[in-house]
């Protein structure tokens, strides 16, 4: 594993690898981009962000000086927005195609990173890339995928060394997750996180820290070690969270956030491989999420924040068990004094203190700009993608998710 410290401090790269994903970690990291690019043998490049940042950090100039030096056309496309949209990835397939692009590379956060994995899988399909976002969910392409590269200014998703992309059709939020769309490279220079608005890190904060919550609360892990792993992790990214909110300008905060997400969390949920029962990870925080933010096209990370608190208080009378034990080993609550129901309460507590009372991400519903009147939509859309009941930890109705909603608000 890479010393973050060390590589902030001295101001030099270190590189990990990840499976399918070579890591380049640290100040400085963007010089390595004529090797990755040369590595990776590209001739034409689709570059996609969003906003002026590429041109504020230089991340711009990097890529296109790389692209210069080793002759490599490049086509580039500064439109990507939160809650990333189909009718752009249908575009840029037309100018990928047009000009016979080989690689894409995608900087800033999930939004320019969903984009860039879905032009990367549409280019060569002969039909509609949404295909692999509805009914082929899941499964492998037949087709020769493009090769994608990330260059990541907001830690907290994971989706710089990950395989999953979503995109917004409307008002439906599909996901996609074939290996073959997991980045050949991604840049992480903790400079870079600087100027992101403090609104969207600390709400990447609070989606990393759900990533992993969501695979704590999975049925049936065959490994008492996976649930330690995940309760060391989650202690951490705590900790970090805490400290990136007392001092939202410390490189050694974001470092330790952009470590956290690009290589702790995913290398965590590796261990989905370990057992049949296993693979069936809980995700319904996400799923809840996706639909809400589809409907409302709110932040995703604060979307995640409101259900995640909701669900911990809604399912502490009805299956406590593991939010109770999370309580208890990471909380120190005490299981004799205290009933599980109301230690699984007092993780919703301490969750709310982090997430509230220091980050200041909103979680209630009405400050995101949800409304009552489009929970219906929001309903329908799960059961349309998912069939209720929902999750696998505990399996929620319709009626179950209109009153942890209800609850949010």
């Amino acid at each position: 594993m890479a010393n973050i410290t060390n590589a902030v401090n001295t101001y030099t790269t270190r590189i990990a690898d990840l499976p399918g994903t070579e890591v380049v970690f640290g100040v400085g990291a963007e010089r390595r981009l004529p090797y990755l690019l040369e590595k990776n043998h590209v001739t034409s490049l689709l570059f996609v962000y969003s906003g002026t940042y590429v041109y504020d950090l230089g991340i711009r100039d990097a890529v296109l000086n790389a692209a210069k030096e080793l002759g490599i056309k490049v086509i580039e496309n500064g439109d990507v927005q939160v809650n990333p949209r189909l009718e752009l990835v249908h575009r840029l397939i037309e100018e990928a195609r047009a000009n016979d692009v080989d690689f894409v590379i995608a900087a800033g956060g999930g939004s320019a990173f969903d984009t860039g994995k879905a032009v990367a899988l549409g280019k060569n399909y002969d039909g509609d890339v949404w295909d692999f976002y509805a009914e082929h969910r899941g499964r492998e392409p037949e087709h020769q995928v493009l090769g994608v590269g990330t260059i990541s200014t907001l830690p907290g998703t994971s989706s710089e060394v990950s395989f999953a992309s979503v995109i917004t059709k409307g008002h439906l939020k599909g996901g996609a997750s074939p290996i073959a769309i997991k980045p050949a490279f991604t840049i992480i220079n903790p400079e870079y996180s600087r100027t992101v608005p403090y609104r969207y890190l600390a709400a990447a904060t609070v989606d990393m820290i759900v990533h992993n919550l969501e695979k704590y609360f999975t049925p049936n892990a065959p490994l008492a070690l996976v649930d330690q792993l995940e309760e060391n992790i989650f202690r951490a990214e705590y900790e970090a969270a805490e400290r990136f909110a007392a001092d939202p300008g410390s490189l050694q905060a974001r470092a330790d956030l952009h470590w956290l997400s690009a290589y702790v969390n995913p290398q965590l949920r590796s261990l989905d491989a370990t057992g049949p029962q296993y693979t069936i990870h809980e995700g319904v925080i996400h799923i809840i999420e996706h639909s809400l933010s589809g409907v409302f096209d709110i932040v995703h990370g604060e979307g995640n924040a409101a259900v995640l608190i909701a669900l911990v208080r809604y399912e502490a009378s009805r299956h406590p068990e593991k939010f109770a034990k999370l309580a208890v080993r990471v909380f120190g609550a005490d299981p004799y004094l205290h009933t599980e129901e109301e230690n699984a309460l007092l993780l919703a507590d301490k969750l709310e203190e982090l997430i509230v009372g220091k980050l200041h991400v909103p979680i209630r519903l009405s400050e995101q700009g949800v409304t009552r009147e489009g929970l219906d939509e929001v309903l329908d859309q799960l059961g349309n993608l998912n069939a209720y009941p929902i999750g696998h930890y505990t399996q929620l109705s319709r009626d179950d998710v209109k009153a942890l909603l209800d609850s949010a608000f």
